[in-house]
């Protein structure tokens, strides 16, 4: 992962943590779908496989 990936993962997570006090489980999944971590399916995307796999985990 390059430190652009790395800024990008850091930045949605500082969103995701400020909006979680807000947000349903369900809108928190379909951000991270849409930054591309996880598929529609509840899969993680291949390129984040350990991010993916880090979260499911903790679920």
């Amino acid at each position: 992962m390059s430190g652009k990936d790395l800024k990008i993962i850091n930045d949605l997570a500082k969103k995701l943590i400020v909006d979680a006090k807000t947000m349903t489980k369900e809108e928190s999944f379909q951000r991270l779908v849409d930054a591309g971590i996880f598929k529609k399916n509840g899969e993680y995307a291949k390129a984040y496989s350990n991010l993916g796999k880090a979260v499911k985990k903790k679920q």
